[in-house]
């Protein structure tokens, strides 16, 4: 019921002080048994309110003997002795509380002869006795008295409210003296489900400027909630299909081309691999635009947690792939070095992906059953004139999180340790083979978006727009870098590879066209004999040197042609006939060597 209705009566305060100001024209609501007429009504509470001033002394002496036996000198400070006239002097009124006690009670010995004109027999548990109760309708004391079958309680259409109000006149001696009076309460409406109200005594309400004309009502309020534009949002989700787009053009390209000789050094699988984490890792973005402004509070909550989730899963996949590719080739080369004979497969590489991907999994599921990200809208504590809050931002929220970011940090961090260790261990390899330089492009690169941008993003953390911002420039780094240079790259070699091997082409036509009648042995020959001619002219000690390997080049290939050598220790599939044979090998550190001569 709130405030009583005798709380502010009587109360004297200082003309303008707070209280005197804050007091006049409060309206308090109260619930109570009912309201006797003045011309006295047929039902309820004036029937009530009749049959109890009528009770007589033999109800007075049953009150009393309720009442403690050890007040044997009858002395009213122990306990309240009723006199004879106790009811009909109307020395004690029924409280609202009375009355619905009172109304109770009947419900309930009502619903008992119910069920004995049912059953026959007094005997009934409290199941029985409740729901016979709900299901009572009557005209009680407080009103038509009806009961809820959802709530199992008291419909509020049905009982009785008051409605007062208060007011403040000068009291003759400098104060400010508050009454409180009834200016309304409800009735039955017939008509309509909806309370109806009545005038009491046509009293009119007053409010806190002591008349009875209504205040202006508040303006709408004018906040800034701080969520993202069409045009911040679209920002952002152009970034993710460009970083789709691109993914699926590399993929394409390197379906439409898995038998050249630079995607075979390349090992597509993986390159594959680092397409589809690029998608999984550039699709954070989406949910990162979702705010309460296009869903709804469940619906950003399942945004907030889902962005652990994709973001996570996609960085693994990235360098799981660099760093599997890297270490299978670093493990052929060492075979080959030892002259052993070693299948190095795919699956083998895949081992730390299938580590890592489970240990993040343990982790996100446990987060999300346990403590997920919840969206929250916070108040920034700025207000308007009326002390409204018209500033707020929304954020993604939970109350432990510190703990998974940190662990997950942990583990997709070796991750990046692993990778750039591979990279290091494969230098001095060919660039046809290796792309240890463009990793450490990619990890610079990835290094300083994260150094500059989680800063600025701690910084922004409470405006989201440009939180997205940032955090939208950070995954763009971490997915475009590694498309880039890790496909671009491939792409120059093979279009110059087949420009040379174009150029040749047209070179070896010309040289048959003048030569028909001579043989491609002999050209050859006379070609060899020309280049030792030349090269002893210029630098003999030079030539000589790279006769030697030259001439060693032929015997390896001989021996890896016909017999075991170490370009057999490496077997196809690995990563195709050509790329990985004894001359594609040995010619990578013949050029290597001539530069050196």
């Amino acid at each position: 019921d709130g405030l009583s209705n005798t709380f502010l009566d009587g109360r004297v305060y200082k003309p303008g002080s707070a209280l005197a100001i804050a007091s006049q024209g409060v309206g308090i609501l109260k619930a109570e048994g009912g309201r006797e007429t003045m011309n006295g009504d047929p039902r309820g509470y004036d029937r009530f309110i009749k049959a109890w001033y009528q009770q007589g002394e033999e109800n007075v002496d049953y009150y009393n003997c309720k009442q403690p036996k050890n007040n044997t000198m009858h002395d009213p400070s122990i306990y309240f002795e009723g006199p004879s006239d106790f009811f009909t002097g109307k020395q004690l009124s029924p409280t609202a509380g009375a009355v619905f006690t009172y109304d109770s009670a009947i419900s309930l010995g009502l619903a008992a002869c119910e069920l004995y004109e049912e059953r026959g027999d007094t005997y009934f548990n409290g199941g029985d006795l409740f729901n016979g109760f709900v299901s009572q309708s009557f005209e009680g004391a407080s009103g038509e008295v009806t009961i809820d079958p959802e709530t199992t309680s008291r419909d509020p259409k049905s009982a009785f409210f008051v409605l007062y109000n208060t007011n403040g006149k000068p009291n003759g001696e400098g104060g400010t003296i508050f009454t409180v009076k009834t200016v309304a309460h409800t009735a039955p409406n017939l008509e309509s489900d909806h309370v109806l109200w009545v005038s009491y005594n046509n009293e009119a309400y007053l409010y806190s400027d002591g008349t009875a004309n209504p205040p202006i009502a508040l303006p709408p309020v004018e906040a800034d909630l701080n969520q993202l534009t069409t045009g911040i949002r679209a920002v952002g989700l152009t970034v993710a299909a460009i970083i789709f787009a691109m993914a699926l053009f590399f993929g394409v390209w390197t379906k439409r081309n898995c038998k050249d000789r630079v995607i075979k050094a390349s090992q597509p699988e993986f390159l594959y691999m680092i397409c589809f984490g690029v998608v999984v890792l550039g699709s954070t973005i989406i949910p990162l635009s979702i705010d309460d402004s296009v869903a709804s509070t469940s619906g950003c909550d399942i945004a907030c947690m889902s962005v652990p989730w994709l973001f996570n899963y996609g960085f693994t996949t990235v360098f799981s792939a660099l760093f599997a590719k890297t270490w299978r080739l670093n493990k052929i080369m060492e075979n080959a070095a030892r002259r052993k004979k070693m299948k190095v497969k795919v699956q083998d590489a895949m081992k730390p992906f299938v580590v890592l991907f489970i240990l993040n999994t343990i982790i996100l599921v446990t987060w999300t059953l346990v403590d997920p990200l919840k969206w929250l809208r916070i108040e920034t504590g700025v207000i308007d004139s009326f002390g409204r809050s018209i500033n707020s931002y929304g954020m993604c929220r939970s109350n432990n999180f510190v703990p998974y970011v940190v662990v997950l940090f942990i583990i997709n961090f070796s991750m990046v340790v692993l990778a750039n260790y591979q990279a290091y261990n494969a230098r001095n390899l060919s660039t046809e083979f290796s792309e240890s330089k463009y990793i450490s492009i990619i990890m610079a690169s990835i290094f300083q978006a994260v150094v500059i941008g989680l800063p600025l993003s701690i910084i922004v953390a409470n405006d989201p727009v440009a939180s997205f911002l940032v955090l939208t420039c950070i995954i763009g780094a971490m997915c475009l870098s590694p498309l880039c240079l890790m496909f671009i790259p491939k792409m120059v070699a093979k279009k110059k590879r087949d420009e040379g091997e174009e150029n040749q082409n047209i070179n070896e036509t010309n040289v048959e066209e003048e030569n028909l009648n001579t043989s491609e042995i002999h050209v050859e020959r006379a070609n060899i004999t020309q280049v030792e001619a030349d090269l002893d002219d210029e630098n003999g000690e030079g030539s000589g040197i790279l006769m030697n390997i030259w001439g060693g080049a032929q015997e390896i290939y001989r021996r890896a042609s016909g017999g075991n050598d170490v370009t057999n220790d490496v077997e196809e599939g690995d990563y195709g006939d050509d790329v990985m044979s004894g001359r594609s090998i040995f010619v990578g550190t013949l050029v290597h060597r001539k530069q050196d001569i």
